[in-house]
Parts: structure tokens; sequence; C-alpha cells
């Protein structure tokens, strides 16, 4: 049975070209006259001379040219299948030159090409009869959907599905001959690493594994290892990003298919995209990326995989502070930022001028401010683009000299004097009055002068005269203090550090004669729960609902600024709401945390009526507060007297 499969010829074609021994050529024409159709033949060189040689071989119909691969400097073979009758012709060319020097002293050297010698050509082909193949015998046209190709390095042969069981694979180098692969493959496929930069061109043969002895069931190829298709890519540069993707720019020789991995993962099947320039969108993963892009040619299928990768930082910078910086006012010509970053950032800045951070982490930054608002922005950003805020308001504030109220001073010290004067002059022009009665040694004149006075004094009793003088600048101070301004001493530190304690304060009664009182406002008023005449500052108006927040003061629902006089770290609490009515204040001392005001009375409101005077100024010093102080009537702590006394708590 195997003797009516197999049918094998050998053909041994020589052709001896026998020269004279002076007389070569550059280059020869041969043929060869080939009378049966073969499966495959193999076509053998063997040179006279040692060289380089180039050799094409055309089929009959000159449609198909092969070239053959030098094995050494004397020979050369070619492996061509479907080799059909007729004269096939062949060329060789030498590819090497040897110099020749003209003459002793001529420095030029004229270069000729190396001719050829003798060639001997032999032609070994082999061929099966379809006709008497049994039908049983699997051979290399039967795997069905074949395609070979190259993925970059890679030998891939892929076929559909089919009866021919196992593959047998075997690759050579087409110079060398060297085997590079031998193996038994299972399933629908197989790859194998080619070296293409020490193996050019290989020759690639299949068989069924089934039929491995058959005679002219195998099949050869002849592939090239190179993989360069006209196309190039180039990714966005960008080593680590927050992004959500990332651009690839191809430019394309001809109509390519293109293909896109993320960590294995396919994320772009583009399809074939047509010459020129395009762009397409790799999307990003958090961590890393490894990116991989087939250019495949529709044509030879091979396939040429274009590398980048990048990490994805979605995590910004974080920043530590050793305190907290929110709404500080401060009297300070700057404030000093600290604390600590996390060591990826790139830039950190505050107002766009950069930290200084030391190998620690640690930094520190001295701001230089402004009077009146200082808007902080601290930022830092990774190489990413991540982006870390901070925002912050400082204020600074001036301190303001309070204003002495000198005119109401001055005009009740000018009234305090002129009526201790017109008391000291009363007194003294009564007792030189009665001596100039009693001298007995007085003239007439004198006496007559004494008795006109007398007369005139009976028309004004002198009582009412004494009377006058005194009363009227009496009734001036009288009047200026209780209805111009209003003086009191500070009993107790409620208002503090406003008011302070022992000092003595000037009101203005007629303030809100024509206006009402205006938040923020230091007003003494008479407290009818309390019985006694207090000083607090104006928070709520008429209208106002107060609530508290936090240690914060709320002003319909909006949180108050009350940075001017007093610190950020005082507290003020309640669980109370307060809806401030018509004609009335809510009011607060300034010493939160010490002041007993309207957050704990069961009347938490001051009427306007009982409003005495807005604050005018003080002075450090108070007779009343020494003298009570002195005596022991004054408790040290709450500034309570044991007396009937009015004081401003």
């Amino acid at each position: 049975m195997i003797n009516k499969v197999k049918k094998i010829l050998f053909a041994s074609v020589l052709f001896a070209v026998a020269m004279s021994p002076n007389v070569f050529a550059a280059e020869k024409s041969m043929k060869a006259t080939i009378d049966k159709d073969y499966t495959s033949a193999k076509f053998m060189f063997e040179f006279a001379e040692e060289g380089e040689y180039k050799i094409t071989i055309s089929d009959p119909k000159e449609e198909n040219s092969y070239e053959a691969t030098q094995t050494d400097p004397k020979h050369a073979s070619a492996i061509i299948q479907d080799v059909k009758r007729g004269d096939w012709k062949i060329r060789i060319e030498t590819t090497n030159t040897t110099e020749e020097v003209v003459g002793e002293d001529e420095e030029a050297a004229e270069v000729s090409e190396k001719e050829i010698g003798s060639v001997r050509v032999s032609i070994e082909g082999s061929f099966k009869d379809a006709a008497e193949m049994s039908s049983d015998i699997k051979v290399a046209q039967d795997i069905a959907g074949l395609v070979m190709y190259f993925r970059d390095q890679t030998f891939v042969a892929e076929w559909s599905e089919s009866n021919t069981g196992d593959i047998d694979v075997e690759i050579t180098d087409a110079k060398t001959q060297q085997k590079l692969v031998s193996e038994r493959v299972q399933g629908k496929g197989c790859e194998f690493d080619i070296e293409a930069a020490e193996h050019e061109r290989v020759v690639v043969t299949l068989v069924p594994s089934q039929s491995s002895n058959v005679e002219g069931a195998s099949k050869s190829w002849t592939m090239t290892t190179e993989n360069n298709p006209d196309a190039q890519v180039k990714f966005e540069d960008v080593k680590i990003t927050n992004r959500d993707s990332i651009s690839a720019y191809l430019t394309l020789g001809k109509d390519y298919r293109v293909d896109a991995y993320l960590n294995g993962k396919l994320i772009n099947e583009a399809g074939t995209l047509e010459a020129g320039e395009q762009e397409i969108n790799l999307v990003t993963d958090v961590g890393d990326n490894s990116y991989l892009v087939y250019i495949t040619d529709p044509e030879t299928h091979y396939m040429k995989s274009y590398t980048y990768s990048l990490v994805k930082d979605v995590v910004a910078p974080t920043i530590k502070f050793e305190k907290s910086y929110e709404n500080i006012s401060t009297t300070d010509e700057s404030i000093l930022f600290e604390g600590s970053i996390d060591p990826d950032f790139e830039t950190f800045a505050i107002n766009d001028t950069p930290i200084k951070v030391e190998g620690d982490h640690t930094w520190k930054y001295e701001y230089e401010l402004k009077e009146g608002t200082n808007n902080i922005h601290i930022e830092a950003c990774d190489i990413a683009g991540n982006v870390s805020e901070y925002n912050t308001v400082v204020t600074r504030i001036i301190p303001k000299i309070a204003r002495v109220p000198w005119f109401p001073i001055v005009l009740g010290v000018c009234l305090v004097g002129i009526g201790v004067t017109c008391i000291i002059t009363s007194v003294s022009n009564r007792k030189k009055k009665y001596a100039e009665y009693d001298d007995e040694v007085i003239s007439r004149e004198k006496k007559e002068k004494k008795s006109k006075v007398a007369a005139s004094y009976d028309v004004i009793p002198i009582w009412l005269q004494e009377v006058l003088r005194i009363g009227i600048p009496l009734i001036g101070i009288i009047v200026i203090m209780n209805f111009v301004v209003l003086g009191t001493s500070v009993m107790s530190g409620s208002m503090e550090p406003k008011l302070k304690v022992g000092n003595s304060v000037v009101y203005n009664r007629l303030a809100y004669k024509k206006h009402a009182p205006e938040r923020g406002d230091i007003i003494a008023f008479w407290s009818g729960e309390e019985g006694k005449l207090m000083s607090k500052r104006v928070i709520g108006l008429p209208g106002d609902t107060i609530e508290f927040h936090n240690g914060y003061v709320y002003i319909n629902g909006i949180m108050a600024d009350e940075r001017e006089y007093i610190d950020e770290d005082i507290e003020t609490n309640s669980n109370k709401v307060f809806n401030v009515p018509a004609e009335c204040v809510f009011v607060l001392g300034d010493n939160r945390e010490n002041s007993y005001d309207s957050r704990y009375w069961n009347l938490p409101y001051v009427s306007y009526k009982d409003i005495k005077g807005k604050y005018m100024g003080q002075f450090e010093f108070s007779l009343r507060y020494k003298l009570l102080e002195k005596s022991g009537k004054l408790d040290p702590l709450t500034g309570e007297i044991s007396v009937s006394e009015d004081s401003s708590k």
C-alpha cells in the first residue's frame, strides 16, 4: 500500500560550465529544463570559486521569481513549491569586489567586479499522484483555514477546526538549513519565538502527524521574519496622571488593523484604519497601566506591537496643620503657618509663593498680614495633577485708642469750677460786708454808701442772693449729669477686656434720642429684674432670631462676626433660641464665659425705654470703687456690693 501511495522521483540535472582558464563573466544566465510537475523541488548550486552571489530563479512563464539562499561561499540552495514543467531560468550575479593597483606611483586604485567561474546546478524534486493517494491519508492541504504570520518575533500558525489531528511543525533557517523548531502540535495553532536578527528567512513545513512518513503529504513555505509595517505609534508623553484616558497618535502608510490592550484586556478594537494620521483614546485604570497596541497588515497578517506604561494616581497629597487656622483675628503683623505634607507633592505654595519643606516633610511659613481681611490659599499638587487646597481668612485688627470724651469732661469741670468759685466768692464777700458794718472808724461817706448797699439788699434778701450764687452752678451740674452724660463705675469683669474693673465710664444720654441702638453698641441700662444699672453690648435688634451653635452666635441663621471685641477661642453657649421683640434689644457681655446677660434672665430683652446711654469713654480710676473696695463692702470676684448701690455688672 505504501508503495502505491508513495511515488517519488529524484531528478538530478547537472550543469557544468567549462570556460577557458582566462575567461570569466561577472554574471551568468542559465536554463534548467524540467519535464514533469513536482510537488516541491530543491535547487542546489555549487560554485567553482568562493564568493558572494545573488541567485534568482524564474518559472517558465516568468510570473514568479525566487531567490536562493547561500549556505557558504561555494554553495546555495532554494526550495520551491508547486514546480511546473518547462524551462526555468537561472540568473547568477556576483556581489563582492576586488581591488587592483594600477601603477606603483599612482594613488588611485581601480575596482573591478569579481567574475563568476563554473557553476554546478542540481535539482531534486518529488511528486505525488493524487489519484493513487488513499482517501484516508491526510496531507498538509487538508489543514483548513491555515494562516501563518509573525507577531513581532513570534511565529504564529493558526487553523480552523479540522479532522487532521495533530500537526508536525518544522522550521529551518533558509540560509543555513539549521533546524529551529521540530514540534508536534495539538489544537488549532502554535507559536514559536524566532530571533529575527539571526534568521532573516525561514522554511516552515507542516504535515499531519498521521502522514508524517508519507512522501508528499507535507508542505513547505518560505517566510521572512522581517516585521516592519509602514506605521508609527506615538503615545502621549505622560508617565503619571490622574486623567481617565490618554491619546495614542498613529501614522499609517496604508490601511492597517489596530487593536489596543490594557493590562492584557482588549480596550480598543478600532478595526481597520485608513492610511494617514489617526488618533485613538486609551482609557486608564487606577494603579499601573501597561498598554499594548498591535498594527496588523490585513494582507500578510503580520502583527507589530508597540508598548507603553504609566501610573494613574488619584490621591492628592495630604496637608496637615499643627493647629486650626479657621477665621483668625489678630493684632499681630504676621501669622506663622506650620505643619507637614506627604512626600509625593510636586508643588506646594501659599498664595502662589513656594513653601520650603524640610527633610522630615515638615514646613513653616510666616505670612505677612495686611490691615483688614487676608485671604489665605494653600495649595499642594503632585505630578499626576491631584490638588489639595486649604482656604482661610485672617483678619488683622489695628488697635484703636479709645477716644476720651473731652467736651463733656471739660464742660463738667468748668461747671464744677464755676460753682466752687461762686461759693467761695459769696462767703468771702459776706465776711467782708459784715466787717465793714462793724468798723467804728469808718467814714461817713462809707456809712452812707453802706446805707445805700443795705437799701439795695433790702430789695433782694441776702439769703436768696446766696442761694442763687450757689444754686445756679449746682443746678447746671445736676442737669448735665442727669440729662446729658452718665457716669458709672465698673464693678465686675463681665465686659472685659473692653471695660476694666475699677474704671470710671461715661455714657452719652442723648445718643438714642434721634436713632435706635445699633448692633455692637455698648449701652448702660436699668435692669428691673436685677434692680441695678448694668452695661452690656447690643447683639440682637428687633426682629432678629438669636441662636448658638458650636460656641458661636448665629443671627438670623448667619454666624456673627465678633472678632473685633472677643477672641476666637471664647465660646458663647446657650441651648435657647431668642426672638427679639419690637423696641427691644438682646445683649451679651464681652466676657462670655463670665457674664450674666440676656441668655440667663427671665426677661431676656432690654427695652428702649430702659436704655440710659451709649458708651463714650472711660478713666482708669474710680473713687467709688476704691472706697467700696477699702471698706470691704465689695465682693472681689463678682463685683457685688453689700449695700444698695448701682453697679455695672
